[in-house]
């Protein structure tokens, strides 16, 4: 669908999350990060190479190009926007869609500050109700600071982390609900619709999707229903005692067991984001 509604080649490798992965072949690894954008790089043979065997016979593909990820996939692309700056790849890039991502080990943030002046690109999100999958909401805040007063996506209201990930297994599809939230068919079929005009106007140059002020909150119509979102930053989300610990635990727990860049607290918003690691 999202090929057709852009008019573009969709390319979907399947990537393990597994961090124990042989050859730091994981999502959160900066080798892997910079090998993504390294396929986009010169003449692009490897990636044509393996274009051309999944098609069946050859095929020229084309120049100017979008990354997109959901979750962990969201900080693998970014990432990978930031190291294209560093190979020449940017000078086709034309924008990063991010899907309630994640960002580990200061891959968002370190991104920003390359894919600035000439080599800036739009990074756009859409994203959900802070929570655990999306690590309250890092993302977020790294775009907000990273570019204030600017239009850098939406907050879906009652959005589930997984919204943007639809299998085609309705059983898989309904285990990963069971962890993640249910999907409401409005917010499915909304991200579809305004991702698909965001890249087709990062392409374009132009700005005919759905878009607002910092802050307010925007409707958008589908065959299911009107879903309800929030231009980011969005009002926070209702607190609660559980809801407090669980910050504690998330901000706490990364930090003792994996590399991962802080979320910005509103006292440290002036503050340059920067990775914590274990010694």
């Amino acid at each position: 669908m999202l090929a057709q509604q852009t008019n573009s080649v969709v390319i979907t490798p399947s990537l393990t999350s597994n961090l124990f992965a042989s050859e730091a072949a994981w999502l959160g690894e900066m080798t892997l990060h910079r090998a993504v954008a390294d396929l986009f790089a010169g003449c692009r043979a490897p990636l044509t190479a393996s274009a051309t065997l999944a098609a069946g016979s050859s095929v020229t593909l084309p120049q100017r190009f979008v990354l997109a990820g959901h979750s962990m996939g969201g900080g693998l692309v970014a990432a990978a926007a930031g190291f294209c700056v560093d190979n020449g790849a940017v000078t086709d890039l034309a924008g990063v869609m991010l899907f309630d991502a994640v960002s580990l080990d200061n891959a968002l943030p370190t991104a920003l500050t390359k894919l600035t002046g000439v080599n800036n690109r739009p990074v756009l999100l859409i994203t959900e109700p802070k929570h655990f999958w999306n690590q309250l909401g890092d993302v977020s805040g790294y775009l907000v600071h990273a570019r204030p007063n600017q239009f850098v996506g939406i907050s879906l209201v009652g959005g589930s982390h997984i919204d943007a990930m639809q299998s085609g297994n309705v059983l898989i599809q309904k285990a990963a609900q069971l962890f993640t939230g249910f999907s409401l068919p409005q917010n499915v079929e909304a991200i579809q619709t305004i991702s698909a005009g965001w890249i087709n106007d990062m392409f374009a140059g132009t700005r005919d999707g759905i878009y607002g002020a910092p802050g307010t909150p925007i409707q958008i119509s589908t065959s299911a229903g009107t879903a309800t979102a929030f231009v980011l930053p969005a009002p926070p989300n209702r607190t609660s005692p559980a809801s407090v610990l669980l910050e504690t635990l998330l901000d706490a727990a990364p930090r003792a067991f994996f590399s991962y860049a802080p979320r910005l607290r509103a006292s440290r918003r002036d503050a340059v984001p920067r990775a914590t690691k274990r010694d």
